[in-house]
């Protein structure tokens, strides 16, 4: 085998190498992504009984006074764990960028807070998205107890949360959904009315703490929803690098295939001019 062919030949080794990385890299995230979405279903679920736990309590209480609204609000950015899922940590922080230089800005995903910093955001806090669907309530309870330190300290009153959302038709679409303060108009009761529940705990106590219990559930369901997404793109995007390295192996093929048709030529060249030369 020719210098050539040697050359050509490892390269179609190295590239079927990286061919396999990346059909394994599909596969584990489209796992992760599917194992995320059969979730997200029950997390909606305890989002939605928090909620009409509240809203039974809520009817029983006189409106409070609305907070005073600090000088900037709090903004929780879902982004990008790690790499290799085309511009969508990208596409997050175009989304947020113009929130996030008017907010106190605490962000889950290392990658996505990488590139923040590389166009010169502030970021106040920051964790590591989960790497796995039963990691995120986990994940979400360190963010939630950050949050509540964070306006017991700051005084912040208004939280808003940045969430990408994949969609199988047009891929992820980047949402902004309010947190803090919850909005009365989003707790009410539907249906005839029924007797007072019975209760333990004071009606002030009790909404407090389902009030934590709801906004818990509101960053579990952010927080699945961003790895889902996240997961999704990486799928899209190892789809792309694969037919991207199909192409690549077809071309090296053609190559291959031609420097032997060429090596071929040659020695039939050579062999026909020595024959002549040792006739002659």
């Amino acid at each position: 085998m020719s210098a050539r062919l040697a050359d050509v030949s490892a390269h179609i080794q190295s590239v079927q190498q990286i061919s396999a990385v990346v059909g394994a890299m599909r596969g584990l995230a489209g796992a992760r992504a599917q194992k995320g979405r059969v979730l997200l279903p029950a997390i909606r679920a305890y989002a939605e009984v928090s909620g009409k736990a509240l809203a039974r309590l809520l009817t029983e209480q006189s409106e409070t006074a609305p907070r005073p609204a600090a000088a900037k609000p709090t903004l929780l950015v879902f982004g990008a764990q790690q790499g290799f899922a085309g511009a969508f940590a990208d596409q997050v922080l175009d989304a947020a960028t113009a929130r996030m230089a008017q907010s106190y800005v605490m962000m889950a995903g290392a990658r996505s807070a990488a590139l923040a910093r590389q166009r010169g955001l502030t970021l106040d806090w920051l964790t590591n998205m989960p790497d796995r669907p039963a990691s995120v309530a986990a994940m979400a309870s360190t963010l939630v107890d950050a949050l509540y330190a964070h306006i017991t300290a700051s005084g912040s009153a208004e939280v808003n949360m940045i969430v990408p959302i994949w969609h199988a038709e047009h891929g992820a679409a980047i949402t902004e959904r309010p947190l803090l303060p919850l909005d009365r108009s989003r707790f009410q009761l539907t249906g005839p009315k029924s007797d007072p529940p019975l209760r333990t705990l004071p009606a002030p106590l009790l909404v407090a703490r389902l009030a934590e219990e709801y906004v818990f559930a509101q960053v579990c369901e952010a927080a699945m929803e961003a790895y889902v997404a996240e997961n999704q793109a990486r799928v899209q995007a190892m789809v792309a690098a694969k037919m991207h390295i199909e192409g690549q192996l077809k071309s090296l093929d053609r190559l291959a295939h031609q420097v032997r048709q060429d090596e071929i030529t040659d020695e039939v060249i050579e062999l026909a001019a020595a024959r002549h030369k040792h006739s002659s």
